[in-house]
């Protein structure tokens, strides 16, 4: 087809190709030692269940990717929140739904910052946008401020008592 964009991704293995067969064994009997529960949020149907059997075909199979997050979007989905070491799915994500679609996408790997500063303020933009963030499980002892005389929809501030300082 024409006009199709394509980027390689850098990766550490080569996933879902045959040369991820060597460790399939090992991985199927780490992944028979997990209990797994019903997901509490709408996911993706598959075949067979999420079950040790779905992840061992699922480091084969091909990714269906853009099939995932129509069913998502349609599920009433509305904020993605990707968490990996590069944020190279977000916008991928993005292309992958029609326009008009009422979703929000906020990475968490940021070049240059680290983890834990990527995924605070990847969970603070989600905050933003209207997710309930649980912070005093997340942050114990810290306290979160929105900002709310502020026409900058993006102002917040943290604070760690234990750290005597303030990240905004």
């Amino acid at each position: 087809p024409e006009n199709v964009r394509v980027k390689r991704l850098t990766v550490s293995h080569a996933f879902h190709s045959r040369l991820m067969d060597p460790m399939l064994a090992a991985f199927e009997d780490v992944a028979a030692s997990i209990t797994y529960g019903e997901p509490r949020i709408a996911m993706p149907p598959v075949e067979g269940g999420r079950d040790a059997g779905y992840w061992v075909r699922h480091v084969r199979d091909a990714v269906r990717f853009a099939d995932d997050m129509r069913f998502l979007a349609a599920a009433g989905a509305e904020r993605f929140l990707e968490l990996g070491p590069q944020s190279v799915l977000t916008a991928a994500a993005a292309e992958n739904l029609p326009e008009d679609t009422p979703v929000r996408f906020v990475a968490s790997a940021r070049k240059g910052t680290d983890e834990v500063a990527g995924v605070l303020t990847a969970l603070t933009e989600l905050h933003v946008l209207g997710q309930d963030i649980d912070w005093s499980s997340l942050l114990p002892g810290a306290t979160f401020i929105t900002n709310t005389q502020s026409t900058d929809e993006n102002s917040f501030s943290i604070s760690f008592p234990s750290a005597g300082h303030t990240s905004s």
